[in-house]
Protein backbone atom coordinates (compact mmCIF):
# COMPACT_ATOMS: atom_id res chain seq x y z
CA UNK A 1 0.00 0.00 0.00
CA UNK A 2 2.96 2.46 -0.14
CA UNK A 3 2.27 5.49 -2.37
CA UNK A 4 -1.33 3.89 -3.03
CA UNK A 5 -2.51 7.23 -4.24
CA UNK A 6 0.06 7.47 -7.07
CA UNK A 7 -0.61 3.82 -8.00
CA UNK A 8 -4.29 4.38 -8.35
CA UNK A 9 -3.41 7.81 -10.07
CA UNK A 10 -1.28 5.79 -12.95
CA UNK A 11 -4.21 3.08 -13.32
CA UNK A 12 -6.44 6.52 -14.16
CA UNK A 13 -3.91 7.85 -16.62
CA UNK A 14 -3.35 4.45 -18.10
CA UNK A 15 -6.87 3.75 -19.13
CA UNK A 16 -7.26 7.15 -20.29
CA UNK A 17 -4.38 6.77 -22.68
CA UNK A 18 -5.94 3.25 -24.03
CA UNK A 19 -9.34 4.78 -24.54
CA UNK A 20 -7.66 7.92 -26.73
CA UNK A 21 -4.90 5.46 -28.54
CA UNK A 22 -8.26 2.97 -29.10
CA UNK A 23 -9.94 6.24 -30.22
CA UNK A 24 -7.04 7.76 -32.73
CA UNK A 25 -5.81 4.29 -34.20
CA UNK A 26 -9.58 2.81 -34.44
CA UNK A 27 -8.20 -0.74 -35.52
CA UNK A 28 -10.32 -3.21 -37.66
CA UNK A 29 -11.55 -5.86 -36.28
CA UNK A 30 -13.96 -8.68 -37.14
CA UNK A 31 -16.95 -9.80 -35.05
CA UNK A 32 -19.79 -12.40 -35.42
CA UNK A 33 -22.96 -11.94 -35.28
CA UNK A 34 -26.22 -14.27 -36.03
CA UNK A 35 -29.71 -13.79 -37.00
CA UNK A 36 -33.04 -15.35 -38.28
CA UNK A 37 -33.55 -15.88 -42.01
CA UNK A 38 -36.08 -13.98 -43.58
CA UNK A 39 -38.08 -14.43 -47.00
CA UNK A 40 -39.14 -11.30 -49.06
CA UNK A 41 -41.98 -10.97 -51.74
CA UNK A 42 -43.63 -13.77 -50.80
CA UNK A 43 -47.00 -12.25 -52.34
CA UNK A 44 -45.66 -13.31 -55.55
CA UNK A 45 -45.79 -16.83 -54.39
CA UNK A 46 -49.58 -16.89 -53.60
CA UNK A 47 -50.27 -14.52 -56.90
CA UNK A 48 -48.99 -17.53 -59.09
CA UNK A 49 -51.05 -19.86 -57.01
CA UNK A 50 -47.67 -21.11 -55.29
CA UNK A 51 -46.67 -22.32 -52.42
CA UNK A 52 -43.42 -22.83 -50.41
CA UNK A 53 -43.32 -27.05 -48.97
CA UNK A 54 -40.50 -26.33 -46.65
CA UNK A 55 -41.31 -23.15 -45.10
CA UNK A 56 -41.56 -24.01 -41.38
CA UNK A 57 -37.88 -25.46 -42.30
CA UNK A 58 -36.73 -21.89 -44.07
CA UNK A 59 -38.26 -20.01 -41.19
CA UNK A 60 -35.95 -21.65 -38.25
CA UNK A 61 -32.73 -20.98 -40.15
CA UNK A 62 -30.06 -19.28 -38.21
CA UNK A 63 -27.51 -17.47 -40.62
CA UNK A 64 -24.60 -16.71 -39.07
CA UNK A 65 -22.62 -13.57 -40.26
CA UNK A 66 -19.00 -12.51 -39.68
CA UNK A 67 -18.20 -8.98 -40.71
CA UNK A 68 -15.21 -7.09 -40.47
CA UNK A 69 -14.66 -3.34 -39.82
CA UNK A 70 -13.12 -0.69 -37.81
CA UNK A 71 -13.95 -1.53 -34.08
CA UNK A 72 -16.19 1.61 -33.53
CA UNK A 73 -18.54 0.32 -36.70
CA UNK A 74 -18.24 -3.01 -35.21
CA UNK A 75 -19.74 -0.98 -31.83
CA UNK A 76 -22.65 0.52 -33.83
CA UNK A 77 -23.82 -2.87 -35.73
CA UNK A 78 -23.63 -4.63 -32.40
CA UNK A 79 -25.86 -1.86 -30.47
CA UNK A 80 -28.33 -2.57 -33.73
CA UNK A 81 -27.90 -6.49 -34.25
CA UNK A 82 -31.78 -7.09 -34.22
CA UNK A 83 -32.04 -5.01 -37.41
CA UNK A 84 -29.17 -7.24 -39.07
CA UNK A 85 -31.36 -9.08 -41.86
CA UNK A 86 -30.37 -12.21 -43.62
CA UNK A 87 -33.36 -13.10 -46.37
CA UNK A 88 -33.93 -14.67 -49.33
CA UNK A 89 -36.13 -12.89 -52.13
CA UNK A 90 -38.41 -14.35 -54.67
CA UNK A 91 -38.70 -11.12 -56.38
CA UNK A 92 -35.05 -12.21 -57.94
CA UNK A 93 -36.18 -15.64 -59.25
CA UNK A 94 -38.15 -17.13 -62.13
CA UNK A 95 -40.98 -18.55 -60.21
CA UNK A 96 -41.73 -21.07 -63.21
CA UNK A 97 -38.78 -22.57 -63.56
CA UNK A 98 -38.16 -23.43 -59.79
CA UNK A 99 -41.70 -25.28 -59.70
CA UNK A 100 -41.06 -28.53 -58.17
CA UNK A 101 -37.43 -28.44 -58.20
CA UNK A 102 -35.29 -28.43 -55.10
CA UNK A 103 -33.40 -24.90 -55.81
CA UNK A 104 -30.65 -23.41 -54.30
CA UNK A 105 -31.10 -19.37 -53.69
CA UNK A 106 -28.24 -17.58 -52.52
CA UNK A 107 -28.99 -15.61 -48.49
CA UNK A 108 -28.43 -11.89 -48.67
CA UNK A 109 -27.21 -9.84 -45.99
CA UNK A 110 -28.64 -6.06 -45.08
CA UNK A 111 -26.77 -4.44 -42.00
CA UNK A 112 -27.73 -1.80 -40.16
CA UNK A 113 -27.31 1.90 -40.76
CA UNK A 114 -24.02 3.64 -40.51
CA UNK A 115 -22.11 0.12 -41.31
CA UNK A 116 -20.99 1.00 -44.97
CA UNK A 117 -17.43 0.88 -44.46
CA UNK A 118 -17.82 -2.52 -43.02
CA UNK A 119 -17.44 -6.13 -44.52
CA UNK A 120 -19.15 -9.52 -45.12
CA UNK A 121 -16.58 -12.02 -44.80
CA UNK A 122 -18.95 -15.08 -44.10
CA UNK A 123 -22.23 -15.74 -44.21
CA UNK A 124 -23.19 -19.51 -43.04
CA UNK A 125 -25.08 -20.89 -44.60
CA UNK A 126 -24.55 -18.94 -47.50
CA UNK A 127 -27.43 -20.75 -49.66
CA UNK A 128 -30.57 -22.41 -48.60
CA UNK A 129 -33.01 -25.16 -50.53
CA UNK A 130 -35.97 -23.61 -51.70
CA UNK A 131 -39.02 -26.03 -52.86
CA UNK A 132 -41.44 -24.76 -54.18
CA UNK A 133 -44.87 -26.39 -55.64
CA UNK A 134 -48.42 -25.38 -56.52
CA UNK A 135 -51.10 -25.14 -54.05
CA UNK A 136 -53.94 -26.98 -53.65
CA UNK A 137 -57.37 -27.33 -51.18
CA UNK A 138 -59.71 -29.65 -50.32
CA UNK A 139 -62.29 -30.28 -47.45
CA UNK A 140 -61.91 -33.45 -45.37
CA UNK A 141 -64.12 -34.80 -42.37
CA UNK A 142 -63.13 -34.23 -39.16
CA UNK A 143 -62.94 -37.64 -37.03
CA UNK A 144 -62.95 -37.05 -33.09
CA UNK A 145 -61.83 -40.06 -30.64
CA UNK A 146 -62.19 -40.65 -27.40
CA UNK A 147 -59.24 -41.94 -25.01
CA UNK A 148 -61.50 -41.52 -21.57
CA UNK A 149 -63.86 -44.22 -20.17
CA UNK A 150 -67.63 -43.93 -20.81
CA UNK A 151 -69.55 -43.44 -17.46
CA UNK A 152 -73.03 -45.66 -17.15
CA UNK A 153 -74.75 -42.65 -18.42
CA UNK A 154 -72.96 -41.89 -21.44
CA UNK A 155 -74.58 -41.47 -24.43
CA UNK A 156 -75.45 -44.10 -27.11
CA UNK A 157 -75.39 -41.39 -29.80
CA UNK A 158 -72.12 -40.32 -31.94
CA UNK A 159 -70.53 -37.33 -30.59
CA UNK A 160 -71.61 -34.08 -33.03
CA UNK A 161 -68.56 -32.06 -33.99
CA UNK A 162 -68.61 -28.41 -35.32
CA UNK A 163 -67.56 -28.30 -38.11
CA UNK A 164 -68.24 -31.64 -39.31
CA UNK A 165 -65.69 -31.01 -41.72
CA UNK A 166 -62.74 -28.57 -42.52
CA UNK A 167 -60.59 -27.05 -45.65
CA UNK A 168 -57.07 -28.01 -45.49
CA UNK A 169 -54.41 -25.94 -47.71
CA UNK A 170 -50.80 -26.48 -48.54
CA UNK A 171 -48.82 -27.73 -51.40
CA UNK A 172 -50.70 -30.86 -53.79
CA UNK A 173 -47.92 -33.13 -52.80
CA UNK A 174 -49.44 -33.26 -49.14
CA UNK A 175 -53.00 -32.04 -49.59
CA UNK A 176 -53.26 -35.50 -51.43
CA UNK A 177 -52.07 -37.53 -48.61
CA UNK A 178 -54.69 -36.43 -45.99
CA UNK A 179 -57.85 -37.59 -45.72
CA UNK A 180 -59.24 -36.35 -42.38
CA UNK A 181 -58.48 -34.01 -39.68
CA UNK A 182 -58.22 -35.97 -36.42
CA UNK A 183 -58.70 -34.72 -32.93
CA UNK A 184 -58.80 -36.66 -29.70
CA UNK A 185 -60.68 -35.98 -26.56
CA UNK A 186 -58.05 -36.65 -23.82
CA UNK A 187 -61.18 -36.22 -20.22
CA UNK A 188 -61.01 -39.15 -18.24
CA UNK A 189 -63.71 -39.97 -17.76
CA UNK A 190 -65.86 -38.86 -20.53
CA UNK A 191 -69.18 -37.41 -19.32
CA UNK A 192 -72.07 -36.82 -21.43
CA UNK A 193 -74.17 -33.92 -21.98
CA UNK A 194 -70.67 -32.01 -22.40
CA UNK A 195 -68.93 -29.90 -24.53
CA UNK A 196 -65.70 -30.90 -25.40
CA UNK A 197 -62.66 -28.45 -27.41
CA UNK A 198 -60.68 -30.94 -29.68
CA UNK A 199 -57.30 -29.92 -31.32
CA UNK A 200 -57.23 -31.05 -34.97
CA UNK A 201 -54.19 -32.21 -37.01
CA UNK A 202 -54.31 -33.35 -40.61
CA UNK A 203 -53.88 -37.30 -40.95
CA UNK A 204 -53.13 -39.55 -43.93
CA UNK A 205 -54.77 -42.87 -44.82
CA UNK A 206 -52.66 -44.63 -41.79
CA UNK A 207 -53.60 -42.43 -39.18
CA UNK A 208 -49.79 -40.39 -39.46
CA UNK A 209 -49.80 -36.45 -39.52
CA UNK A 210 -49.38 -34.25 -42.37
CA UNK A 211 -46.70 -31.65 -41.63
CA UNK A 212 -46.51 -28.14 -43.76
CA UNK A 213 -50.33 -28.18 -44.46
CA UNK A 214 -52.84 -25.84 -42.88
CA UNK A 215 -56.16 -26.54 -41.47
CA UNK A 216 -59.25 -23.80 -41.88
CA UNK A 217 -59.66 -24.77 -38.53
CA UNK A 218 -57.14 -26.14 -36.44
CA UNK A 219 -60.09 -27.03 -33.08
CA UNK A 220 -63.56 -28.06 -33.04
CA UNK A 221 -66.04 -28.07 -30.47
CA UNK A 222 -67.57 -31.67 -29.73
CA UNK A 223 -70.80 -32.49 -27.99
CA UNK A 224 -71.36 -35.85 -26.66
CA UNK A 225 -75.47 -35.94 -26.01
CA UNK A 226 -76.94 -37.56 -23.04
CA UNK A 227 -78.56 -40.76 -23.17
CA UNK A 228 -82.10 -40.82 -25.17
CA UNK A 229 -81.51 -37.65 -26.75
CA UNK A 230 -81.02 -36.27 -30.20
CA UNK A 231 -80.17 -33.21 -32.45
CA UNK A 232 -82.60 -32.88 -35.12
CA UNK A 233 -82.84 -29.96 -37.91
CA UNK A 234 -85.11 -27.69 -38.20
CA UNK A 235 -87.08 -27.26 -41.71
CA UNK A 236 -88.23 -24.18 -42.84
CA UNK A 237 -89.97 -22.92 -45.93
CA UNK A 238 -91.99 -20.65 -47.68
CA UNK A 239 -95.05 -20.36 -49.53
CA UNK A 240 -96.95 -18.41 -52.15
CA UNK A 241 -95.77 -15.86 -54.80
CA UNK A 242 -94.12 -12.81 -54.24
CA UNK A 243 -95.05 -9.29 -55.86
CA UNK A 244 -94.31 -8.93 -59.69
CA UNK A 245 -90.81 -8.25 -59.89
CA UNK A 246 -89.83 -9.99 -57.03
CA UNK A 247 -88.65 -13.77 -55.76
CA UNK A 248 -88.00 -15.68 -52.65
CA UNK A 249 -84.19 -15.52 -51.85
CA UNK A 250 -82.66 -17.24 -49.15
CA UNK A 251 -84.85 -19.40 -46.14
CA UNK A 252 -82.86 -19.17 -42.92
CA UNK A 253 -84.28 -20.42 -39.75
CA UNK A 254 -82.85 -19.82 -35.73
CA UNK A 255 -82.25 -22.18 -34.29
CA UNK A 256 -81.29 -24.03 -37.40
CA UNK A 257 -81.35 -27.33 -35.05
CA UNK A 258 -82.42 -28.29 -31.65
CA UNK A 259 -81.98 -31.28 -28.75
CA UNK A 260 -84.68 -33.04 -28.49
CA UNK A 261 -85.69 -35.76 -25.34
CA UNK A 262 -87.68 -38.99 -24.54
CA UNK A 263 -87.87 -42.86 -25.22
CA UNK A 264 -85.46 -44.05 -27.98
CA UNK A 265 -88.32 -45.76 -29.28
CA UNK A 266 -90.10 -42.06 -30.22
CA UNK A 267 -86.69 -40.50 -30.92
CA UNK A 268 -86.13 -42.60 -34.03
CA UNK A 269 -89.09 -41.94 -35.59
CA UNK A 270 -88.14 -38.10 -36.02
CA UNK A 271 -85.80 -36.97 -38.24
CA UNK A 272 -86.16 -32.94 -38.44
CA UNK A 273 -88.83 -30.77 -36.91
CA UNK A 274 -90.96 -29.27 -39.92
CA UNK A 275 -92.31 -25.98 -39.33
CA UNK A 276 -94.99 -23.92 -40.62
CA UNK A 277 -94.66 -22.91 -44.00
CA UNK A 278 -94.26 -18.68 -43.98
CA UNK A 279 -96.47 -16.90 -46.55
CA UNK A 280 -94.87 -14.50 -48.93
CA UNK A 281 -98.19 -13.68 -50.70
CA UNK A 282 -97.77 -10.20 -52.61
CA UNK A 283 -94.71 -9.43 -50.77
CA UNK A 284 -91.51 -7.30 -51.55
CA UNK A 285 -89.58 -7.12 -48.80
CA UNK A 286 -88.09 -9.50 -45.79
CA UNK A 287 -90.85 -11.85 -44.15
CA UNK A 288 -90.09 -13.15 -40.38
CA UNK A 289 -92.46 -15.23 -38.63
CA UNK A 290 -91.87 -16.83 -35.00
CA UNK A 291 -93.00 -20.52 -33.91
CA UNK A 292 -93.27 -22.11 -30.59
CA UNK A 293 -90.71 -25.43 -31.17
CA UNK A 294 -92.49 -27.59 -28.49
CA UNK A 295 -96.25 -27.32 -30.19
CA UNK A 296 -94.83 -29.04 -33.14
CA UNK A 297 -93.71 -31.89 -31.10
CA UNK A 298 -95.32 -35.61 -30.60
CA UNK A 299 -96.40 -36.81 -27.29
CA UNK A 300 -94.08 -38.18 -25.39
CA UNK A 301 -90.96 -35.94 -26.95
CA UNK A 302 -89.92 -32.56 -25.43
CA UNK A 303 -87.20 -30.42 -25.78
CA UNK A 304 -84.15 -30.92 -23.69
CA UNK A 305 -83.18 -28.31 -20.73
CA UNK A 306 -81.91 -24.98 -21.89
CA UNK A 307 -83.09 -25.13 -25.56
CA UNK A 308 -85.12 -22.18 -26.89
CA UNK A 309 -88.59 -22.64 -27.47
CA UNK A 310 -89.24 -20.24 -30.30
CA UNK A 311 -87.68 -20.21 -33.76
CA UNK A 312 -87.46 -17.29 -36.32
CA UNK A 313 -87.81 -18.15 -39.66
CA UNK A 314 -86.43 -15.38 -42.26
CA UNK A 315 -87.73 -15.00 -46.10
CA UNK A 316 -85.42 -12.93 -47.91
CA UNK A 317 -87.51 -11.74 -50.91
CA UNK A 318 -85.38 -10.19 -53.63
CA UNK A 319 -85.45 -8.79 -56.96
CA UNK A 320 -86.32 -10.81 -59.89
CA UNK A 321 -83.09 -11.36 -62.38
CA UNK A 322 -83.63 -12.52 -65.30
CA UNK A 323 -81.14 -15.04 -67.97
CA UNK A 324 -81.81 -15.87 -71.46
CA UNK A 325 -80.98 -19.43 -72.01
CA UNK A 326 -80.50 -21.64 -75.38
CA UNK A 327 -80.77 -24.87 -75.76
CA UNK A 328 -79.72 -26.71 -78.94
CA UNK A 329 -82.96 -28.45 -80.64
CA UNK A 330 -81.34 -31.91 -81.04
CA UNK A 331 -80.30 -31.94 -77.23
CA UNK A 332 -83.99 -32.37 -76.53
CA UNK A 333 -86.04 -35.31 -76.01
CA UNK A 334 -88.29 -36.43 -78.31
CA UNK A 335 -91.26 -38.76 -77.67
CA UNK A 336 -92.54 -39.86 -81.17
CA UNK A 337 -95.57 -41.73 -81.32
CA UNK A 338 -97.04 -41.28 -85.68
CA UNK A 339 -98.34 -43.87 -87.90
CA UNK A 340 -96.06 -45.84 -89.70
CA UNK A 341 -94.05 -44.74 -92.74
CA UNK A 342 -93.79 -41.37 -91.01
CA UNK A 343 -90.64 -39.82 -90.30
CA UNK A 344 -89.64 -36.63 -88.21
CA UNK A 345 -87.33 -33.77 -88.65
CA UNK A 346 -86.31 -30.82 -86.41
CA UNK A 347 -85.85 -28.15 -87.74
CA UNK A 348 -84.74 -25.37 -85.48
CA UNK A 349 -81.55 -24.71 -84.67
CA UNK A 350 -81.94 -23.65 -80.61
CA UNK A 351 -84.61 -22.98 -78.41
CA UNK A 352 -84.16 -19.62 -76.86
CA UNK A 353 -86.23 -18.54 -73.41
CA UNK A 354 -85.95 -16.44 -70.66
CA UNK A 355 -86.01 -17.34 -66.84
CA UNK A 356 -85.82 -15.74 -64.02
CA UNK A 357 -85.07 -16.39 -59.47
CA UNK A 358 -82.34 -14.84 -57.14
CA UNK A 359 -79.87 -13.11 -59.07
CA UNK A 360 -77.49 -15.70 -57.06
CA UNK A 361 -79.00 -18.62 -58.26
CA UNK A 362 -79.30 -17.80 -61.89
CA UNK A 363 -75.57 -16.84 -61.85
CA UNK A 364 -74.36 -20.41 -61.66
CA UNK A 365 -77.27 -21.58 -63.96
CA UNK A 366 -76.32 -22.70 -67.68
CA UNK A 367 -78.02 -24.94 -70.04
CA UNK A 368 -76.65 -27.87 -69.08
CA UNK A 369 -78.99 -27.31 -66.01
CA UNK A 370 -81.74 -27.69 -67.93
CA UNK A 371 -83.55 -30.27 -69.90
CA UNK A 372 -86.34 -30.03 -72.20
CA UNK A 373 -88.74 -32.75 -73.77
CA UNK A 374 -91.20 -32.62 -76.98
CA UNK A 375 -93.99 -34.32 -77.56
CA UNK A 376 -94.76 -35.35 -81.53
CA UNK A 377 -97.88 -37.71 -80.91
CA UNK A 378 -100.88 -38.41 -83.78
CA UNK A 379 -99.60 -36.24 -86.46
CA UNK A 380 -100.02 -36.13 -90.06
CA UNK A 381 -97.28 -34.92 -92.56
CA UNK A 382 -96.43 -31.58 -92.33
CA UNK A 383 -94.88 -28.70 -90.47
CA UNK A 384 -95.68 -27.85 -87.22
CA UNK A 385 -94.28 -25.46 -83.84
CA UNK A 386 -94.48 -27.53 -80.65
CA UNK A 387 -93.94 -26.10 -77.27
CA UNK A 388 -91.28 -27.93 -75.50
CA UNK A 389 -91.59 -29.06 -71.48
CA UNK A 390 -88.90 -27.55 -69.29
CA UNK A 391 -87.51 -29.27 -66.23
CA UNK A 392 -85.70 -26.23 -64.39
CA UNK A 393 -83.53 -26.09 -61.18
CA UNK A 394 -85.28 -25.04 -57.84
CA UNK A 395 -86.01 -21.52 -57.53
CA UNK A 396 -85.81 -20.87 -61.22
CA UNK A 397 -89.19 -20.01 -63.36
CA UNK A 398 -90.31 -19.08 -67.16
CA UNK A 399 -90.73 -15.48 -67.46
CA UNK A 400 -94.25 -15.21 -67.83
CA UNK A 401 -94.78 -18.98 -68.37
CA UNK A 402 -93.60 -18.55 -71.44
CA UNK A 403 -92.78 -21.90 -72.64
CA UNK A 404 -90.54 -22.13 -76.02
CA UNK A 405 -91.52 -23.62 -79.28
CA UNK A 406 -89.45 -25.83 -81.51
CA UNK A 407 -89.92 -26.14 -85.51
CA UNK A 408 -90.67 -30.06 -86.58
CA UNK A 409 -91.56 -31.46 -90.03
CA UNK A 410 -93.45 -34.58 -90.76
CA UNK A 411 -93.11 -36.56 -93.72
CA UNK A 412 -93.40 -39.76 -95.66
CA UNK A 413 -90.55 -42.44 -95.58
CA UNK A 414 -91.55 -42.81 -99.31
CA UNK A 415 -91.54 -39.55 -100.56
CA UNK A 416 -87.77 -39.57 -101.96
CA UNK A 417 -88.04 -42.71 -103.87
CA UNK A 418 -91.61 -41.56 -105.14
CA UNK A 419 -89.50 -38.38 -106.19
CA UNK A 420 -86.69 -40.67 -108.28
CA UNK A 421 -89.16 -42.34 -109.70
CA UNK A 422 -90.55 -39.88 -111.54
CA UNK A 423 -87.90 -37.31 -112.67
CA UNK A 424 -84.92 -40.10 -113.38
CA UNK A 425 -86.52 -43.03 -113.87
CA UNK A 426 -84.69 -46.03 -113.21
CA UNK A 427 -82.93 -48.35 -116.69
CA UNK A 428 -83.04 -51.81 -117.24
CA UNK A 429 -80.01 -53.32 -115.92
CA UNK A 430 -77.56 -54.74 -118.58
CA UNK A 431 -77.60 -58.69 -119.07
CA UNK A 432 -74.63 -60.02 -118.08
CA UNK A 433 -73.61 -63.30 -119.83
CA UNK A 434 -71.38 -65.92 -118.18
CA UNK A 435 -69.79 -68.67 -120.78
CA UNK A 436 -69.39 -71.92 -119.71
CA UNK A 437 -66.25 -73.75 -119.51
Amino acid sequence: MKDFGWKLLSLVIAIALWFIVLNIQNPVETRNFSTDLTMNNLQLLEENGLVITNREELENTKISVRVRAQRLTLDRIYQNRDDIEAYIDFGTLQLEEIVGKETSVAVQIRLPAGSSNSEIELRSPSNVTVLVEYAGSKEVPVEVTTAGEETPQSAYAQPEMTPSAVTVTGPESKITQVVAAKGTITADPLTDDTTYTVTLQAVDASGNVVEGVTLSQDECQVYIPPKQSKRVPLVAEAAGVPADGYVIGEVTCTPSWVYIIGNEEALSTIDEIRLPSVSVEGRDDTVNSNYAISYLLPAGVSLKENEPDRATITVEIEEEARKTIALDAESLSYTVHLEEGLKTEVVSGSVVFEISGAEDVLANITGADISGSVDVTDLQAGEYSLPVDLTLPDGVRLVNNERPYVTVVISSDTQEDDNLTEEEPQTEPEETVVEEE
